[in-house]
């Protein structure tokens, strides 16, 4: 298996994407810093406070610090609080990105390694394959 970039290459890890920018400017990624809270329609995502929907295909919550607590409150079901929180302060993901326990979920990033860039690459990949249907998740007790 040889790579078809450069070893130079891979230490831009942290650098956004080419044409990112361009994409936030074109309107097809949008960032938006201001949304404490949010729910989730089948058109996308509801801001609190807003009347309309944003139409989305892919939402990605950048958590930051104390990510649990602010995982936790994406969800207004306490049922689905107390699956994230787990019994010591941490979530009980299957392969480190997917809850057993409430579906359509992915969680990429949240659980820290010395390669954290790596592995979120990975549980990416994983998740794309996952979503394509090339392979199907086991029974939630096997997950668990």
């Amino acid at each position: 298996m040889v790579p078809e970039h450069s070893f130079l290459s891979s230490c831009s890890v942290s650098v956004v994407p080419e044409g990112f920018y361009d994409r936030v400017e074109e309107g097809s990624i949008k960032l938006i810093k201001k949304a404490e809270c949010l729910g989730f329609s089948k058109e996308g995502i509801v801001l609190e406070g807003e009347a309309e929907t944003i139409k989305s295909e892919l939402v990605i919550l950048a958590t930051g610090f104390k990510g649990i607590d602010k995982l936790k409150n994406i969800f207004e079901s306490t049922k689905y609080q107390e699956f994230i929180a787990g019994s010591d302060d941490s979530a009980t993901l299957y392969r480190e990105c997917i809850h057993p326990r409430i579906p359509q979920v992915a969680i990429i990033g949240f659980s820290e390694s010395r390669a954290t860039l790596y592995t979120s690459e990975i549980r990416c990949r994983w998740l794309a394959e996952l979503l394509d249907g090339k392979f199907k998740v086991p029974s939630i007790k096997v997950m668990e």
